[in-house]
């Protein structure tokens, strides 16, 4: 589910880094999306593109590329707010929409939450 700059060969790092920002990844953690001494870490990008995707999910927002790169999890954020009222901040926003998905996925498939847990706690 990675999205941007990852639709196409070669994008810079420098998309990637603007990319991850706008989908609430601090500097910090971008320097360690891209910097990992092994290059670039899709998996790491992941995370916050599931999480970017989650919070577009949840805010009946359009989740193509075309449409969401108009919004950043801040202006979302701002969104949000104005609609409910209730202030949110970019990280609260990203936070909310993690635990409603666990949540959802805990009572509509607790098969997969079970297999997930298992995993985790696996020691291979």
């Amino acid at each position: 589910m990675i999205g941007g700059p990852a639709y196409s060969a070669g994008s810079s790092t420098e998309k990637f880094a603007s990319h991850a920002n706008r989908m609430g990844a601090s500097d910090d953690a971008v320097d360690r999306i891209l910097n990992t001494g092994a290059g670039f870490n899709a998996g790491r990008f992941t995370r916050y593109s599931e999480d970017w995707y989650a919070v577009l999910n949840a805010l009946g927002m359009c989740v193509r590329l075309q449409m969401n790169r108009f919004h950043s999890i801040g202006s979302l954020a701002e969104l949000y707010s104005a609609a409910t009222g209730l202030e949110m901040s970019p990280e609260e926003l990203r936070k909310r929409e993690i635990e409603a998905e666990v949540e959802r996925l805990s009572t509509e498939e607790p098969e997969v939450v079970a297999s997930l847990l298992r995993a985790w706690l696996s020691e291979d």
